[in-house]
């Protein structure tokens, strides 16, 4: 058997990979398919946005608090094979595969040490793969959003904005990533002058600037588009639904920071015994740090608020810890320990990272596309994830070991979908 450290195995990897992420989504679409015919959650509210269109109704429907690029788009297969839930759920499967198949040609063209574990991290999201055969919106959204990406790495810049366009027009709080897009262009002209200049030399930030308009002109034009609709609408979304206006929810990034560490709990666990020494002993010697985090834990213990009524009831995953947070102090403070003790592992991992100017720019652009979202919901995490799972590099041990603990997972999660999922509930 080849070397996996050897091009050619490598390539017989990703290839192997490729062939076990379609097989899982298809395999889940029939588990789903034979186990739970009836709408899960949403699913319900997105087909009747599909049928709107299918009968002919071309103006905005007004209980969708979304543009309805994704509900205009499954109305066509729908208007052939008709607008039920089956049809709409391999609509969705189609595009989880064209999605993986992007990310497969994505790895071939990035230097990626581990491409098929980098793949079935894509592809065994715990936080997407459930979405993978239901029919909501977030799969095409991250169709769109892979496919700039794809284009992106193939130096086809301003024909990437395109597919951003159509993620804008499948969720318009998109417009978040066009920007991400835009600096991740920008960061990489400006590694790439850093490194062809001499050292005690800095690139100019004018002369950057006027060689990143070509590349990101299509980003700026479509940020204006967004910031103008935005006016014109007088708001972000485009029904009034009232639980689904923007607002800051603390208890979101309470919720993110908590999925932060389930996900990348493997990585956590070694970092810790290496990291035990040289961060946490030598951190509990110093008075100042020490007072400053016991602050730290007590602000975050005494300021979490979990606001939003969707967040209140135990129908979905999502709400467990939130719910537990609000009626047991012991918990709260449990939990918030965990988060104060893995943040810094997270600072040290980014730092130590190749590519932590990209994984900075994620950790960012996440804040500011979690920060109006008023319901706290792990499915606005899956973009986040998708990046920074991209730009990271993991130990080949590492990289086995995550892939292998996304499985668990999305096994897991994918079970609860097929078993438990029910009209008002049974998803993360």
């Amino acid at each position: 058997m080849d070397d996996q450290t050897t091009p050619s195995g490598q390539a017989r990897g990703q290839q192997v990979a490729l062939w076990l992420a379609i097989a899982s989504v298809v395999l889940y679409f029939f588990a789903l398919t034979g186990f739970n015919d009836r709408p899960i959650a949403d699913e319900s509210h997105h087909l009747r946005g599909i049928r709107w269109f299918c009968d002919g109704n071309w103006q905005l429907p007004g209980f969708l608090p979304m543009l309805p690029g994704y509900h205009v788009l499954a109305s066509l297969p729908a208007r052939l094979f008709g607008p039920g839930l089956l049809v709409a759920r391999a609509f969705t499967v189609l595009m989880g595969i064209a999605a993986t198949l992007l990310v497969h040609g994505i790895l071939k063209r990035t230097n990626q040490p581990h491409p098929a574990d980098t793949l079935l991290h894509f592809a065994w999201n715990p936080l997407l793969f459930p979405f993978m055969a239901l029919a909501y919106t977030d799969l095409p959204a991250v169709l769109c959003l892979v496919a700039a990406v794809y284009l992106h790495v193939r130096q086809r810049f301003a024909l990437s904005a395109l597919p951003l366009l159509f993620a804008c027009l499948i969720r318009q709080s998109n417009v978040v990533w066009v920007a991400f897009m835009g600096a991740w262009a920008v960061i990489e002209l400006w590694e790439q002058r850093a490194a062809d200049t001499q050292p005690e030399e800095t690139p100019r930030l004018g002369r950057l600037f006027r060689s990143a308009v070509p590349r990101i002109w299509p980003h700026i034009t479509l940020g204006v588009l967004a910031v103008g609709f935005f006016v014109g609408q007088g708001g972000v979304t485009v029904g009034r639904l009232r639980f689904n206006q923007p607002g800051v929810n603390p208890a979101q990034f309470y919720l993110f920071a908590l999925f932060v560490i389930v996900l990348w709990a493997p990585l956590w666990l070694s970092c810790v015994r290496t990291e035990w020494r040289t961060l946490y002993q030598a951190a509990l010697t110093r008075p100042s740090i020490c007072a400053l985090a016991a602050a730290g834990v007590l602000a975050l213990v005494f300021n979490f608020q979990n606001l939003h009524p969707w967040n209140q009831g135990l129908s979905h995953l999502r709400n467990w810890p939130l719910v537990g947070m609000s009626s047991s102090l012991t918990l709260r403070v449990l939990l918030v320990l965990c988060i104060a003790g893995v943040a810094p592992l997270v600072v040290r991992f980014t730092r130590s990272q190749p590519r932590r100017r990209m994984l900075a720019a994620v950790w960012l652009f996440s804040f500011l596309f979690l920060l109006p979202q008023p319901l706290a919901d792990p499915r606005y995490y899956i973009i986040p994830v998708l990046f920074l799972n991209l730009f990271a590099r993991y130990p080949a041990s590492q990289a086995r070991r995550l892939t292998i603990w996304y499985g668990l997972i999305s096994v897991a999660a994918a079970t609860v979908a097929c078993v438990w999922g029910h009209p008002t509930g049974g998803l993360w």
